[in-house]
């Protein structure tokens, strides 16, 4: 946990999120101690965790004083195909996609809007 780091935050959980992929370990949510009961899937309440990891999401967005900013990022391991997600992104105004190969990192980088 390293806290809020202002303009790097984007870059970070960039990062965070393709480690996350490559090594199978996920952040935990700090000082959840009480979730409620209707949530139905695992938090990762509080202790890092172990989990196969294929897909990986992040959305950053800012508030200032020219504007409001989104922006989202998908990363797919190499067994994953486009086909296999595009479903689940009906709805998108846009979406940048980031093929991670055991190569290098940035091997495929498509944009496209719904």
């Amino acid at each position: 946990m390293i806290g809020h780091c202002l303009g790097a935050s984007g870059g970070l959980e960039a990062i965070a999120t393709v480690k996350a992929i490559t090594t199978g370990w996920l952040h935990p949510s700090i000082n959840q101690f009480n979730p409620e009961p209707a949530v139905e899937f695992d938090t990762v309440a509080n202790k890092k965790q172990q989990h196969e990891v294929n897909v990986g999401k992040f959305i950053s967005f800012s508030l200032s004083h020219v504007g409001e900013f989104r922006f989202s990022l998908l990363f797919l391991t190499p067994f994953m195909q486009l086909s296999q997600i595009h479903s689940d992104l009906e709805g998108t105004t846009l979406w940048w996609y980031l093929h991670l190969s055991n190569h290098d990192l940035g091997s495929l980088f498509l944009p496209w809007a719904n």
